[in-house]
Formats: structure tokens, sequence, C-alpha cells
């Protein structure tokens, strides 16, 4: 499994996490302004390269092909840097917003390089040539929590900070197909026969999109929540997303809002970064034998371990992120962004 070894080694929390697309390889970014690369398959302890950038770090991407990494900082400004190149090479410049980038993707479909800023811009650029823009996203004014090019429909998916909707845009022309209530998508699943009702995991809270990703191997799309404690699933077509409410997952009690999912295609596992980055979910994907599409219960994994340490119900994470009283945290600075 990738993430018990990798992530687990990140010596200060990690921000931003992204697989390539076969999901060997894993980039992380964050506060401490470094930007590491992981092997994912077989694992390895220790990244195997790694940038140190004068600012700290937004988001993390590669490029379609795997060869080339991109990294966004708290400046605006995306770097890219080729792996082809060799140790030595150093990131260069690729393009620039007016305030900070927090999503960073490609379109799956076509070669364009999504970016999305602060004050809720998503820009489309082509790619490699990313001075050039196609098109804009035009209906949030506040930052993103969420903007999401899919492969299952020609759609790109963004949300806005308060979580509150959901809009669909069709991907190369930034028109607006449909903008979805989060009380529409977050729907909670019935409780099961003889068992303890969603609420008491938190269901009570109101409904707020936090992040999400697609998971193209089961043509799903997942969205993380804040304060429910839950992940739930939905299918995307051309009109719009349609919620599954029966795939929805719990996690452990406990355990702070999702910030942050990615899909391991390899691993068939959806890694979803806590708040505080203080650990990961873990959800493995449903084998045929338990139906073949959802996820499975999942198992928490806290960062700043000296070994990957796998946290269940006996020790969940603070409900307000922090770890367990006596645990050890790696200091973090104040600088500038």
């Amino acid at each position: 499994m990738l993430t018990q070894v990798s992530v687990s080694q990140v010596s200060v929390p990690a921000t931003c996490v992204g697989f390539d697309r076969e999901g060997k390889r894993m980039l992380t970014g964050g506060d401490d302004k470094i930007v590491r690369l992981w092997d994912a398959l077989p694992p390895s302890a220790a990244p195997i390269r790694q940038w140190t950038h004068g600012k700290k770090i937004g988001c993390v991407a590669f490029s379609p092909d795997g060869n080339t990494v991109l990294f966004a900082d708290l400046f605006g400004e995306v770097y890219t840097v080729s792996l082809l190149a060799g140790g030595g090479a150093e990131p260069t410049i690729a393009l620039g917003h007016l305030s900070p980038i927090s999503h960073m993707a490609f379109h799956p479909s076509a070669p364009s390089l999504l970016t999305a800023d602060r004050e809720g811009h998503v820009r489309s650029s082509a790619w490699p040539h990313a001075f050039v823009i196609d098109c804009y996203y035009l209906e949030h004014t506040s930052p993103l929590v969420l903007m999401l090019p899919l492969a299952a429909a020609p759609l790109i998916l963004t949300c806005a900070t308060d979580g509150k909707a959901v809009c669909a845009w069709t991907a190369h022309t930034g028109e607006l197909v449909r903008k979805h209530e989060a009380d529409e998508l977050l729907s909670m699943p019935p409780p099961p026969q003889g068992g303890v009702d969603a609420s008491s995991s938190g269901a009570a809270e109101p409904a707020a999109v936090a992040c999400g990703c697609e998971v193209e191997a089961q043509g799903l799309v997942a969205l993380g929540t804040r304060g429910r404690g839950f992940i739930h699933f939905a299918t995307a077509s051309p009109g719009g997303l349609q919620p599954h409410p029966e795939l929805a997952v719990a996690l452990p009690l406990g355990a702070p809002a999702v910030v942050a999912m990615s899909y391991s295609a390899a691993s068939a596992t959806l890694c979803a970064l806590l708040a505080g980055g203080e650990g990961v979910a873990l959800l493995p994907a449903k084998g045929p034998s338990e139906g073949g599409r959802g996820f499975g219960p999942p198992a928490l994994m806290r960062f700043n371990a000296p070994e990957p340490e796998r946290l269940g119900l006996k020790a969940p994470l603070a409900a307000d992120g922090q770890e367990a009283k006596g645990a050890k945290r790696a200091k973090t600075d104040g600088d500038e962004e």
C-alpha cells in the first residue's frame, strides 16, 4: 500500500497531495515549502526527489504523461520541472494568477491545465503552452474547495468555500450546466436494520462539500464533507450529477473534516487527507463479493509517526484534528507564504 509507507514518512503536515494517473507515484507539498516526489509501487521510505521553494506550496500535480511535476505557490505562480532532465533540473515558472492558486488539474480528455485562485476564478490554459488562455469559468467570488475535471463526462465541477453548492460546467466552453445544492448531493443513507442512525456520526450538521475526486475505475465522484464525518458518492452525466446515498461511507468517530482526496488506481484505494494535515483515511475499493462498487470502511493513519500507525475507533484523532496527548509534532515556522 503506497500510503502506508510514503505518506507516513512526511516530516511535517502535508497540505496537498496528488497521484500520477497510474497511482504509482505521489507528490506532496505544504507549509515547509518543499515539494516531495514519492515512489508508490514499491513504496519508498523516503522521497526519491524533492525541490525546496521560496514560498509555501498550495497544490501539486503531474502532467498527463507523468514526465513533469507542477506545483503552485501561495504567491500565485505555477512552476514546472521535468523528471526527464535529471536530478539537477530546476523548476521554471509556467503561468501566474494575481492571487494564490488553490487548485490545479489537467482535463483528462484534452491538453488543458485548469487553475483556480483565491478569488474563485477558474482558468483553462493550453498545455504545454500555458500562457495561452482557452476560457474562464466565472461564477464564484470566494475561494474554492473543489475544482474537478471529469473523465466520465465532459464536465468540470467547482464548489466555493461555503460548500453549499456544486457547479457543473461544460468542459471546454465555460457554460454553466447545473448548480447542485449540497443537500441534494449529500443526502444521508438510511440506517442499517438494527444499526445506529447516521446522525450519530455527525449527520445533524448542515450539508457542506469540502473536497472531491473522481474514481474513474468505478465511474464515481467522491465528495468529502465538512462536519458530517462522511464521504459521499455520485455518478456524472452531461446533465450533471446523480447522488448515490447508499454508497456513503462514515469515517470513524472523532475524525476531523476531509480537506483533500485522491484515488490511487494502482492500489484501488481512496486517500482522504484530514483537516490539519494530521493523517489520512484509506478506503479500500470493495471486491466482487461485496458488490464491486463503492468502498469499504476506512482505516485512519497519522502523519509524523515514527512507524506507520493504523488508528481505528479505539484511538481516533481528536475532534479538533490535534494529535493525542503525548504525541510529538514537527515544528513549523511562521514565515511568509
